[in-house]
């Protein structure tokens, strides 16, 4: 089943399409408990979620760029009313990117709320991600990125540690037509 959601007002133009509402899915329980392999005993659950963005218009001070999303969802179990596994209850990023003429720099954020899984509640966990580029050449940057940078320890599933601090060296090609 879709429903599309129409604006109170229709507005013309390359920029107000970017603003209307996209198509609300709506899945059937089976759908969504097939998604859910490692959850057999989920018969019918319901997901209910809110999201804001700011990526779609990204937000520009000077030579900064400033992005931002806030995720909000409610996804339980209709027969028993518990939260379903690994499904945080809200999430957030913030990031922002500095573009000079050669040289770019920025930094993201991401936290996740706690979650249940197992028994258990999972922490929440904030991580913060680093990167630079370098234009070498009009379509070749060289990039760097540091990510988890200050090394956070935790568990996006449970029992199994995310990996730690990871530093990435690249070259980019950005042809045309791919």
């Amino acid at each position: 089943m879709t429903k599309t959601i129409a604006p109170a007002a229709q507005k013309s133009g390359a920029e107000d399409a970017a603003r209307r509402p996209r198509r609300l899915v709506v899945l059937p329980a089976a759908t969504v408990a097939r998604a859910l392999a490692r959850l057999p005993d989920v018969a019918l659950a319901r997901l209910t979620a809110l999201s804001a963005r700011s990526s779609a218009a990204r937000h520009r001070t000077g030579a900064i760029t400033w992005r931002a999303t806030i995720d909000f969802l409610d996804a339980k179990d209709d027969a028993t009313g518990e939260r379903l596994p690994r499904r945080a209850a809200h999430q957030e990023s913030l990031g922002a990117e500095w573009t000079g003429e050669a040289w770019s720099a920025g930094a993201d954020l991401l936290r996740v709320g706690a979650r249940p899984e197992g028994g258990a509640q999972l922490p929440a966990y904030l991580l913060v991600d680093l990167q630079a580029r370098y234009r070498i050449a009009p379509r070749w940057r060289l990039e760097a990125r540091l990510l988890n940078a200050f090394d956070r320890q935790y568990e996006a599933v449970r029992d199994y540690p995310a990996l730690g601090r990871q530093a990435w060296l690249g070259i980019r090609y950005d042809g045309l037509g791919f």
